[in-house]
């Protein structure tokens, strides 16, 4: 599912992975059953939405809708809708109510697309796989998430915030670039029981609990991609106090420093071992360690690692992917000679 934030100029929001982050052929069925073609705008390097476009002037026999966003208006206890192909029957409206704003961001598997470093929505509504990109709206029609994700299991859905959609969809309508930064490092969120456990003062708890009381944690360092600007000098465990003296409590703080010092030094204050640190890593351009480009050789595909991927098997981000073996890079038969 996808649906349209931008009449004027073609622009439909979905997931990242209803996009995909390679090459792509796509049309657009409309409610009326109009088919447009769609040409790929833009995906995040990490978070799980994207953008296609159309021409407008390809739509003879609708007036297309336009969703608003208002990124801030979900709350626990909201009572929402999502209106989607949910398991592929079209224009399903399904109903939930809001029960979590600060769910870590659901694991797939390891070998396939993964958010992180964010937040996810949390509601009851037994979607499935045709919700994937559905708008989640209050009952004034406006978007307050964007459905990613779901389980079974439970009947769980999981919904991305919009604070960063809407900061891309921004400058995608000011013709401008969307800056990206990160620190190639994987964030949680921990709870203040667990912080005092890795060193946090109640001090500190009673200054941070300050700044935002709903929050229940704070950020604590998960993973570093090795040989990263922050390897050698972060440390898994560590909790991020502030970036550049701003004290950080929640990840959309986080992602907004990143975004406006990239490729700069940053000088970030952590606790470990209940004594604070200040060290200076350099911001990476996300955009640079996203492939935006592939080889084909003897019908095997290739193209360099990129930041999911190493994020998956913690390796340096450098060298080759084999994306697809196939012909002589595939398993060799087990009756066959290998040379």
């Amino acid at each position: 599912t996808g649906f349209i934030v931008d009449a004027t100029r073609g622009i439909i929001l979905t997931n990242r992975h209803v996009v995909t982050p390679g090459p792509v052929t796509a049309k657009a069925v409309l409610i009326n059953n109009e088919e447009i073609a769609l040409t790929p705008l833009y995906i995040d390097p990490i978070h799980d939405f994207g953008f296609y476009q159309y021409d407008p002037s390809e739509i003879k026999h609708i007036t297309p809708h336009e969703f608003k966003l208002n990124a801030e208006s979900a709350y626990v206890g909201q009572d929402i809708r999502i209106i989607g192909n949910d398991a592929g029957q079209k224009i399903s409206i399904l109903d939930g109510t809001i029960s979590r704003l600060d769910r870590d961001a659901p694991n797939y598997g390891k070998w396939t697309y993964n958010d992180f470093n964010t937040y996810y929505i949390q509601a009851a509504t037994a979607s499935t796989g045709g919700s994937s990109g559905s708008p989640v709206i209050n009952k004034k029609g406006e978007v307050v998430a964007l459905n990613a994700g779901s389980q079974s299991r439970s009947a769980n859905a999981f919904y991305l915030p919009l604070t960063m959609i809407k900061q891309a969809l921004n400058a995608l309508q000011n013709n401008q670039k969307i800056q990206r930064g990160g620190l190639q490092t994987t964030f949680v969120t921990s709870p203040y029981a667990e912080l005092k456990r890795l060193g946090l003062t109640e001090a500190l708890e009673t200054s941070y609990r300050a700044l935002n009381s709903e929050l229940k944690g704070l950020l604590v360092i998960n993973k570093i991609i090795p040989h990263s600007p922050a390897a050698k000098r972060l440390a898994i465990g560590d909790i991020l106090l502030s970036i550049n003296g701003k004290p950080i409590v929640d990840f959309i703080a986080l992602e907004n420093i990143l975004n406006s010092n990239i490729n700069n030094a940053v000088k970030i204050t952590i606790l470990r071992s209940a004594t604070e640190h200040q060290v200076e890593v350099k911001v990476s351009d996300l955009t640079q360690i996203t492939p935006e480009a592939f080889l084909t050789f003897d019908e095997s595909i290739f193209h360099n690692l990129s930041y999911q991927q190493a994020r998956h098997f913690n390796k340096p981000i450098d060298g080759v992917f084999v994306a697809m073996a196939d012909a002589s890079l595939s398993s060799p038969d087990r009756n066959s000679a290998s040379t």
